[in-house]
């Protein structure tokens, strides 16, 4: 039986011992690829600003379905299309009136039509419904209070629904809101200091009183 040369095992009869795995000068291993300073993926908490941003829409995107889901269906009959037509329209003209502060197009036009459906039973569409509720987020931002109402009460009926139209057309004819709103909603913006300046919110029985008014008016 052969007997193992002893220089292919023994350091000091001047073989050299194999080279560590993890020792990067001895021709082993690469650097692990967390190192950024070899040239691999950055390490798992350095997020980019891509990687952020995206976060960010998904985050928004999630929290605009949360709240698409909390619109409600009306109750009876439904309400008629034609109202929400009507509403449609005032949320459009607040956008308007904001766009004229904030620059042409800063803000999209809704876009919705009932089609054939003369009444409307199904869930308020989020067309609808999510410009609304940022439009009153804001108000309530600002503490202009009597632009404050809950869109998932007064969609639940023909009448209330008639009511949201007419807040919006007071919205639009508002041109402390329509500036307050649009610094607020600009890049970087915050509400003037004088935002909150307002007299104290009307009573229901005024508040429902105005409402009829501008109704009639439209």
């Amino acid at each position: 039986m052969d007997r193992p040369d002893p220089m292919m095992d023994d350091p000091m009869a001047g073989g050299a011992p194999p080279p560590m795995m993890d020792d990067p000068m001895a021709g082993g291993a690469p650097p692990p690829m967390n190192d950024p300073m070899a040239g691999g993926a950055p390490p798992p908490g350095a997020a980019t600003a891509e990687d952020v941003m995206a976060a960010d829409q998904a985050s928004a995107q999630e929290r605009m379905a949360m709240i698409a889901a909390e619109a409600p269906t009306p109750e009876g009959t439904g309400i008629p299309s034609k109202v929400l037509d009507q509403v449609v329209h005032q949320i459009n003209d607040v956008t308007a009136a904001l766009n004229k502060v904030m620059g042409e197009e800063a803000l999209p036009r809704v876009m919705w039509d009932a089609g054939s459906v003369k009444t409307w039973q199904s869930q308020i569409p989020p067309e609808i419904f999510l410009p609304v509720v940022a439009l009153v987020g804001t108000a309530q931002q600002l503490g202009m209070n009597k632009h404050v109402f809950d869109p998932v009460k007064e969609f639940t009926t023909s009448g209330g629904a008639r009511g949201v139209a007419a807040k919006l057309k007071k919205m639009a004819a508002d041109t402390p809101f329509i500036e307050a709103a649009a610094a607020a909603n600009a890049p970087g913006g915050a509400p003037p200091a004088d935002a909150a300046a307002e007299p104290p919110p009307l009573s229901e029985e005024e508040q429902a009183a105005q409402d009829d008014t501008m109704l009639e008016a439209m």
